[in-house]
């Protein structure tokens, strides 16, 4: 291979291999993030307020 072609081929995959290992890492702090408050929201210690929820209904009936 050539080392104009190598080159070419580094500058096409660098940031491919970069946003790679930026999403591995956003993955691990998410992973921790869920074991951290996941277990807390299940038992109730962490409440999440109406006024986050998806559902309109939730939120209009909150206010």
């Amino acid at each position: 291979m050539s080392r104009k072609l190598q080159r070419r081929f580094a500058a096409i995959v660098r940031p491919m291999r970069e946003k790679m290992f930026l999403n591995e890492q956003e993955s691990e702090t998410l992973t921790q993030l869920s074991d951290l408050l996941l277990p807390r929201l299940i038992s109730g210690e962490l409440r999440i307020p109406a006024s986050y929820s998806d559902d309109p209904e939730r939120r209009s009936s909150s206010a």
